[in-house]
């Protein structure tokens, strides 16, 4: 039997939270709006979304959480159901709610209002199908976590990068809700939901701390520095925390100086005919390729200290699951458009090797190498043509993301512990893991980018968007047959 369990929102409204404890799959990344969550001041749950490659802000200001006793275990669970146990709106709606004291609604102008203590009328939320809430909220018939979907959505700008990845058409119940953000926001403006009537900052701390009218900030009356309040919200990241950086960044040997010794030689010679002549590389030296660095994270991996924490299933199925696409992401960064072949293979090989290859392959009179770049085609298939314009493009943008090790260190960790699609004992403890990396990744580049705060908040939401595109990258290269060149 499910247990209800009911809490009071800042408004006095009352809700009920049900947890699941189905087990299941789910497809959505989660990690942006757990983070934008914690920005935006939001003790509420968090909801997986599914991000477009350009970031737009919505001119806002954001508050950090005042308390942190948002307890996780009373979380209703992200997972599809696996039997046939969802219980659809109308059972629901049998349900008596909690008879708690309230302010006095009108539910509609032709009725009374309701008085204090009155046992609140049954409504369907008109998104999902859950209990709606006491009260219309911005403009809408929804239910609690409906309007903290939606007020997270508009103060954190993110509902201009809200994609669905099927017909726009997705179906929302109170299971499905969390697997589509596009389909669920676009229904919440159906039924009427403003997002005029989202508060700013400002105008929350006026309505809450009794300060009479509201009214915008008058120093940024057009939201002008809002990307600088929250990199400023949000913080810089400590001495502490950089020192932790730094030690991913020495764990993962991004600096060795050699890295051939778990290369084998025919790979080698390859790699240097592909350089020295412009060959393609051949189908076993592209698998013996990401077999190498297949390997290589997956000994990354075994040495963190978050990762010896996890269960052995939960373990091996994120080493099977998610180590692939690392993998993508690092050949990606091969071919950073600003990179030449050196800058390129020294990930792969490590500067001494690359210094040595490039002063052999001089001695031999090989000429063009100063203005050699080596492509995506030559090391690996392509696709049909149409294909393989996309793949350029996500190829393109995962690998010129990264502009130091930290970024690239701190980006492959996010989606090393990226619990999507997969099976886990431990679900919550992978996530609070992913928003460990992703937290001090907005840190980060808070502090580098601390004179520019909007490209910090720009760069941050773009980069946890390559999670997603890292993994289409893989899907795509994934159907590329492999013939022998």
């Amino acid at each position: 039997m499910m247990e209800e369990q009911y809490y009071l929102d800042q408004d006095g409204v009352a809700y009920a939270i049900v947890e699941q404890q189905q087990g299941g799959s789910f497809q959505n990344l989660q990690t942006l709006v757990e983070v934008s969550s914690i920005l935006a001041g939001q003790q509420d749950l968090y909801q997986p979304s599914d991000i477009q490659s350009e970031y737009t802000a919505t001119p806002v200001t954001l508050s950090l959480p005042h308390t942190s006793s948002v307890n996780l275990l009373q979380r209703p669970t992200i997972l599809p159901p696996r039997s046939d146990s969802f219980l659809p709106a109308i059972d629901q709606e049998s349900r008596q709610p909690l008879s708690i004291p309230t302010s006095v609604v009108q539910e509609a102008p032709v009725k009374k209002p309701r008085k204090r203590g009155e046992a609140a009328q049954v409504r369907p939320c008109k998104v999902c199908g859950e209990r709606a809430g006491k009260h219309s909220y911005y403009g809408g018939e929804v239910c609690p976590s409906c309007r903290a979907f939606f007020r997270r959505s508009v103060q954190s700008g993110y509902n201009a990068t809200y994609c669905c990845v099927r017909d726009g058409d997705c179906e929302v119940t109170l299971k499905t809700r969390k697997n589509c953000q596009f389909c669920r926001y676009k229904l919440c403006l159906a039924c009427g939901m403003k997002t005029t009537w989202v508060l700013t900052e400002e105008e929350r701390k006026q309505k809450f701390e009794g300060r009479g009218k509201r009214k915008r900030n008058s120093e940024d009356p057009d939201g002008e520095n809002i990307d600088g309040n929250l990199a400023t919200i949000t913080g810089f990241i400590n001495e502490e925390e950089m020192l932790e950086v730094n030690d991913l960044v020495k764990t993962s040997g991004y600096f060795e100086m050699s890295k051939v010794n778990d290369m084998e030689t025919s790979l080698i010679r390859d790699i240097i005919r592909m350089i020295a002549f412009s060959h393609r590389l051949p189908t076993t030296g592209q698998k013996q390729l990401k077999d190498v660095l297949g390997k290589r994270f997956r000994k990354i991996a075994k040495k963190l200290r978050e990762f010896q924490l996890l269960s052995f299933k939960d373990r091996e199925e994120i080493l099977d699951q998610n180590i692939p696409f690392v993998v993508e992401m690092q050949i990606c960064t091969f071919f950073n458009p600003d990179l030449m072949w050196r800058e390129q293979f020294v990930p792969l090989m490590g500067q001494e090797e690359v210094d040595k290859l490039d002063k052999k392959l001089k001695s031999l009179n090989v000429a063009g190498l100063d203005d050699l770049q080596v492509q995506y085609s030559h090391m690996f298939n392509q696709p049909d043509l149409q294909d393989y314009k996309q793949l350029q493009e996500a190829v393109k943008e995962v690998g010129g993301w990264a502009q130091d090790a930290c970024e690239y260190v701190l980006l492959s960790m996010v989606l090393l512990f990226c619990p999507d699609m997969i099976d886990l004992l431990e679900r919550r403890r992978v996530e609070e893991m992913q928003l460990k990396f992703a937290t001090l990744l907005q840190k980060y580049l808070n502090q580098k980018h601390q004179t520019e705060p909007r490209v910090s908040v720009s760069r941050f939401a773009s980069g946890l968007n390559l999670v997603t595109k890292c993994k289409e990258v893989y899907r795509m290269v994934a159907v590329v047959p492999m013939e022998e060149n």
